[in-house]
């Protein structure tokens, strides 16, 4: 099946553009950004699933307490240079460099127009490849950069400042991964088990990226900096002060209705709000969370994330279930 992207040498099959690798049903491709201070966070995820036929988008806002947020889905277009979906659009405006996100969804609250400008070049994080038996799960790469951003934002009728040189990152990572419903298969013999942590940090002179998994008696099976780990060396540490929380099920990870990769509609737009305060922490909706914090660094003083998600066992922290939340 051609599309007009054809006509761009970027093929690295012999088939055309629109067959993704080798048709597994979880190949997806993903733009991710977020961005925050101490008063507000934002975070767009925007993914394409060629197997699936499907693109979705969501974009959400933390503000005064509150996470706002906007979903949209539908049938993917053969054109893939069309980056939007109902609501919302991404715009590559200068590759690795500048990008320009777009949402007109006043009737769920939220309306930006945010252009973000590459802080750092694109860090290319190590091939995640996970099976589960012989099932292949995980086999993707992300290239993660550092941006500032500029433009306007507006949640639930109230216009949030967004300073010029707000701290940011952008994710784009693609490949295969777990997404929409899972293909037929026989029961997983054992309970599902990830540990996640992801900390993009800013300073005014520096940024730091740390990036870790590890298996459910704690010994890691990816791990990577740049820059420096959270763990410099002995007694040099980054310490991380926790100042607001980010739910990920607000930009469709884990959502029970709205998560990635499932099929709504032709086009399927929907909306939620609620108080964080009123969320249950160890609900399955609500254990993948991006923490904003301040970072200490020596005399350093910046903002930046700590994504973290646990869920299975994991002996270090005392966990043994799916969700066990935080050990007796």
């Amino acid at each position: 099946m051609l599309t007009p992207f054809d006509d761009y040498p970027v093929h690295q099959t012999a088939l055309p553009v629109a067959h993704a690798g080798g048709g597994h049903p979880d190949h997806y491709d993903r733009f991710w950004f977020n961005g925050y201070d101490e008063q507000m966070y934002f975070a767009l995820a925007f993914g394409l699933y060629p197997s699936r036929g499907i693109i979705d988008a969501a974009f959400s806002v933390v503000h005064d307490g509150v996470q706002r947020s906007v979903f949209a889905s539908g049938r993917i277009p053969l054109d893939r240079t069309r980056t939007s979906i109902g609501p919302i659009s991404v715009e590559i405006v200068e590759p690795l460099r500048v990008n320009r996100i777009l949402v007109d969804a006043a009737e769920h609250g939220l309306v930006a127009d945010l252009t973000a400008t590459a802080r750092t070049p694109a860090h290319e994080e190590p091939r995640v490849t996970q099976y589960d038996g012989t099932e292949l799960r995980t086999d993707s790469t992300r290239a993660t950069q550092m941006v500032t951003w500029t433009g306007q934002l507006a949640s639930g009728g109230q216009d949030i400042r967004v300073n010029d040189g707000t701290y940011g990152t952008k994710d784009r990572s693609w490949g295969i991964r777990g997404v929409g419903e899972r293909t037929p298969a026989a029961p997983r013999t054992a309970l599902p088990q990830v540990f996640f942590l992801w900390a993009p940090l800013n300073f005014a002179d520096e940024c730091l990226r740390y990036v870790v998994m590890e298996n459910e008696a704690g010994q890691p099976w990816l791990e990577r900096s740049a820059g420096a780990s959270l763990l410099l060396a002995p007694g040099e540490t980054v310490e991380l002060e926790p100042l607001q929380t980010f739910r990920m099920k607000g930009v469709g990870y884990l959502h029970p209705t709205w998560g990635h990769g499932r099929w709504h509609d032709e086009l399927a737009v929907g909306g939620e709000t609620f108080k964080a305060a009123e969320l249950d922490t160890i609900a399955p909706d609500c254990v993948h969370v991006q923490q904003v914090v301040r970072a200490v660094w020596g005399d350093r003083i910046g903002l930046g994330v700590l994504e973290q998600l646990v869920i299975g066992p994991y002996e270090p922290g005392g966990f043994r279930g799916m969700l066990d939340g935080a050990p007796e």
